[in-house]
């Protein structure tokens, strides 16, 4: 499916014609359902979108992290983001993955 070693997040131009300055795969915490899933997420900004996998043309759900708290958790490979309304647990196979956000 997806070679996760070479993961997506490596390169900041891999927006191409999305317009997104960061892109790749991550694992988010489900709201109801508290298993991981993976997302393609697109960071425009501080909005940052996320999509079933990276053809997907509609977005799942979005996050403005101008309006949110980001909290790096090391220990999980991840982080989370606080917002109004939800905490999304989010992470990534390496630190390194998680540096590139």
């Amino acid at each position: 499916r997806k070679n996760m070693a070479s993961f997506l997040f490596m390169s900041n131009t891999r927006g191409g014609n999305t317009g997104a300055k960061t892109e790749g795969y991550l694992f988010k915490r489900g709201a109801v359902n508290k298993d991981y899933k993976e997302r393609y997420f697109r960071l425009y900004g501080s909005l940052m979108r996320y999509y079933k996998d990276e053809f997907a043309k509609n977005s799942l759900g979005e996050i403005n992290l101008y309006t949110s708290l980001v909290v790096n958790s090391p220990m999980e490979k991840g982080f989370k983001v606080v917002s109004a309304s939800r905490t999304f647990h989010l992470r990534a196979r390496t630190e390194k993955e998680v540096e590139v956000f």
